[in-house]
């Protein structure tokens, strides 16, 4: 989503919009036989490309903030974490159990988590091993982390914190808030990508988008009016890039 890319599009554009006014002005002079070439189905082009231009850049606005807005809904789930753990240590609960918290912060700070549970775990054999692997940071992993944290921390009745912001039914509205947040990134970049794809099919598909067009077009005023002609003269120089899509 490069804005120097994104400008090199509308550059793109711009100049099409700009040879196709060279293009009517020399009238009936310019009289291509290929469909694609002619004056009404330039026209129809630039009229699409334009609309996905700004349909697209609406998409990114979108995108953005959702990731905006989950970047700040994230922002403090690690720092939570441990403070949960602590108010679950000092709660009365067994050791094993508070190793159990541990561990599941461990995975939400990104950090292997073998050392303590394996210990505890040795010390009671009837329960299997829970090994911890090396981190799992993407936002869909972090929810499901602190879901299974708070809900070990529900599970214990000596967890009962009178701080609203420790307590249950707040923890569970937050990962809600998280889930909504993640969600709406998802769809934005659903959305995002189809925008995308239309917006370079318009303007770089091989030989009917845009930049294909428009060179064929500049070859075709080139042959008909000659390489040192005025009317090549004055639309040789209007530049059509391939830009990162």
């Amino acid at each position: 989503m490069s804005t120097t890319s994104e400008s090199g599009h509308a550059k793109n554009v711009a100049n099409f919009e700009i040879l196709i006014s060279y293009c009517i002005n020399f009238e009936e002079r310019y009289n291509p036989s290929r469909e694609d070439l002619k004056i009404a189905n330039l026209q129809a082009l630039l009229t699409k490309t334009k609309a996905a231009l700004a349909e697209h850049s609406l998409k990114v606005v979108a995108q953005n903030h959702a990731i905006s807005q989950r970047q700040e809904a994230f922002a403090p789930l690690k720092s939570l974490s441990t403070k949960l753990v602590n108010a679950f240590r000092i709660s009365g609960v067994d050791d094993l159990t508070v190793a159990r918290a541990k561990a599941i912060n461990r995975k939400i700070q990104g950090k292997k988590a073998l050392s303590t549970l394996k210990r505890m775990k040795k010390e009671t054999p009837e329960e299997p091993i829970v090994t911890i692997s090396t981190s799992q940071q993407s936002y869909n992993y972090l929810v499901e982390h602190l879901d299974a944290l708070v809900r070990l921390l529900a599970s214990h009745p000596e967890y009962n914190p009178n701080e609203i912001p420790l307590q249950i039914p707040t923890l569970k509205d937050y990962i809600n808030q998280l889930k909504t947040c993640n969600l709406a990134v998802m769809n934005t970049h659903v959305e995002y990508a189809g925008s995308r794809s239309t917006k370079n099919t318009l303007l770089y598909h091989d030989k009917t988008g845009l930049l294909d067009i428009a060179l064929d077009v500049k070859a075709y005023i080139k042959v008909i009016f000659g390489v040192k002609s005025y009317e090549y003269g004055l639309i040789k120089g209007i530049s059509f890039k391939r830009r990162d899509i």
